[in-house]
């Protein structure tokens, strides 16, 4: 579906999956961030989030919590998270899911559902797709 200098898009051939797979190592500040996540949300357009499993392969980046990071993940986690079916993201290391489940409890996003294995990961979003799984309820 795309590629921008920090993220590719691809949307599984004969389920309701999209991947979502971090490509840089690192925003060189907090701008690039905004524009990197702009392009995703232009791409997300008029899709029918209800409808889908997002899997986010996060573990190239490298996660900050600065203060001025966390502001600008802030104004992006909410737009990013809403709505999708099941939001599912691939991590490096359990420490993310820490702060994955610190910005739920903030209800800076909305609830993500966080793997550390990949094959794990995939295999729950197709047992969501397929019905074998419950997604979690939105807010």
């Amino acid at each position: 579906m795309g590629e921008c200098e920090h993220f590719t898009l691809a949307r599984h051939v004969s389920r309701d999956i999209l991947r979502v797979t971090r490509v840089s190592d690192a925003y060189p500040d907090v701008r690039a961030l905004g524009q990197a996540h702009d392009w995703l949300l232009k791409k997300f357009e008029g899709l029918e989030r209800p409808r889908l499993v997002l899997v986010w392969d996060g573990r190239r980046g490298k996660l900050r919590n600065d203060p001025e990071f966390e502001q600008a993940m802030g104004r992006y986690l909410p737009l990013l998270t809403a709505d999708w079916r099941e939001f599912i993201s691939l991590n490096n290391t359990p420490v993310v899911k820490v702060q994955f489940f610190r910005w739920n409890q903030e209800r800076i996003s909305s609830p993500i559902r966080a793997f550390n294995d990949e094959r794990e990961a995939f295999e729950y979003a197709l047992d969501v797709t397929a019905g074998r799984a419950p997604a979690r309820p939105t807010r």
